[in-house]
């Protein structure tokens, strides 16, 4: 009987020391768990707090990105301003390394701005003259051909010239193209071009007209590569252009356009 009661009080000794260390277990457990969740939550927080600095640290470089770009069109005047404070910083936060090498950047930076928007400017600028001068071009061009199917027209026996305004067109002014080098002793002859050759009615038309005191039966020399090709006789003659009868009949498929044209 006594050694059961001794047993059983081992048992229950046994028992209790099982439950107090599972209970301590648990209990470390807990309060590590806890412990882990304290930190993380911590760390969330922290992470948290970066994000919104950060988020305020982009907002502000955003800003800051909109104001320089509204600036650039005063980048000129900037520049000289920035390098002279460049200079003045220099002397007076030489322990301010850092911030001045980053104004440094910020001067570089406008500069190549500065400099690429000047490289458009002069691209746009060319491009601008190119298509000015090919509208130019294009309107002469019309011109003349008008004034070369009125002449036509006339030989034809066609009624009816073609108005400005059915065209829909503005017509430019023709351009004379400089003349190809002269001999000496040349240098006061009337001279011009051919604009238009029509074989099939023996005329051409030519860049001289009442402003160059042309008339009617003025006798024109047609030069090619500076040989005299042909002779041609004044038809009709315009503000600023002529017709003219090729006299050399014969020739007349060795004319072509922009040859030289002499008043003879």
């Amino acid at each position: 009987m006594a050694q059961g009661s001794k047993t059983g009080l081992i048992i229950l000794i046994v028992f209790c020391v099982i439950f107090a260390a599972t209970t301590a277990i648990l209990f470390v457990l807990h309060t590590q768990e806890h412990q882990m969740r304290i930190e993380v939550e911590s760390e969330l927080m922290v992470l948290k707090n970066r994000k919104a600095q950060l988020e305020k640290q982009l907002d502000k470089i955003e800003k800051e990105k909109s104001a320089v770009e509204l600036e650039l069109s005063k980048a000129e005047s900037k520049v000289s301003m920035i390098s002279e404070k460049l200079e003045l910083e220099k002397k007076y936060r030489q322990q301010t390394e850092d911030k001045l090498s980053m104004k440094e950047e910020e001067l570089n930076s406008l500069r190549s701005e500065l400099k690429r928007f000047k490289t458009q400017f002069s691209q746009l600028q060319e491009r601008y003259n190119e298509l000015s001068q090919k509208n130019e071009q294009l309107s002469n061009k019309l011109q003349q051909l008008r004034l070369a199917k009125k002449v036509l027209e006339s030989k034809m026996g066609v009624s009816g010239a073609i108005s400005e305004e059915e065209e829909g067109v503005s017509l430019g002014t023709v351009v004379v193209k400089p003349d190809e080098p002269e001999k000496e002793g040349r240098s006061q002859v009337l001279q011009g071009r051919v604009l238009v050759v029509n074989r099939e009615f023996n005329f051409v038309m030519v860049d001289l007209g009442k402003i160059n005191g042309i008339q009617p039966g003025a006798i024109f020399g047609i030069y090619h590569a500076g040989e005299l090709i042909a002779k041609a006789k004044v038809e009709k003659v315009y503000d600023d252009m002529c017709s003219a009868i090729i006299l050399d009949e014969g020739k007349k498929a060795e004319v072509e356009e922009d040859d030289r044209i002499e008043v003879l």
